[in-house]
C-alpha cells in the first residue's frame, strides 16, 4: 500500500508507490482500529471502519511482515463475520506486535521514545 512517508526513506513525498511498505503507517492503522473498537465496537459502521483499518495495516506490511499482515486480515475477517470473541485482545496483541516490529526496524524511533519516557 502506498504511503506518504515512504517507510524506509521516512520522508514525506508527493510520489506514492503502490508497493511501499511501512511499519509506521501500519501502526497508525492498527491504533485507529484499536481505538475505534473500544468506543462503539457494536455499531455496524464502526465495525466496517475497524476492519478497513486492519486491512490497511495488512497492506502496509504484507511484503515485509507477512505474519502481521495475515493476523490483521484474520481479525478483520472475524469482525466482518461477527465473531467477536476476543477481538479487543486480538487487536491489542496485533498493536504490540506492530510496535515491536517497528522499533526493531527503526531503532532510532525506539531511542527517541526512550528519551521521551526519561523526561516524563
Amino acid at each position: 500500500m502506498g504511503c506518504g512517508c515512504h517507510g524506509d526513506a521516512r520522508k514525506s513525498t508527493s510520489e506514492v508507490r503502490p508497493y511501499d511498505q511501512c511499519l509506521i503507517c501500519a501502526r497508525k492503522h492498527v491504533v485507529q482500529a484499536w481505538q475505534a473498537w473500544h468506543e462503539f465496537g457494536h455499531e455496524l459502521d464502526n465495525r466496517d471502519y475497524c476492519s478497513a483499518e486492519l486491512r490497511a495495516c495488512a497492506s502496509h506490511v504484507k511484503y515485509i511482515e507477512r505474519d502481521i499482515a495475515i493476523e490483521g486480515r484474520d481479525i478483520a475477517k472475524a469482525i466482518e463475520m461477527f465473531e467477536d470473541g476476543g477481538i479487543a485482545e486480538r487487536i491489542d496483541g496485533l498493536r504490540v506486535r506492530v510496535e515491536e516490529a517497528m522499533f526493531a526496524r527503526y531503532p532510532e524511533l525506539a531511542e527517541r521514545y526512550e528519551r521521551i519516557k526519561e523526561h516524563r
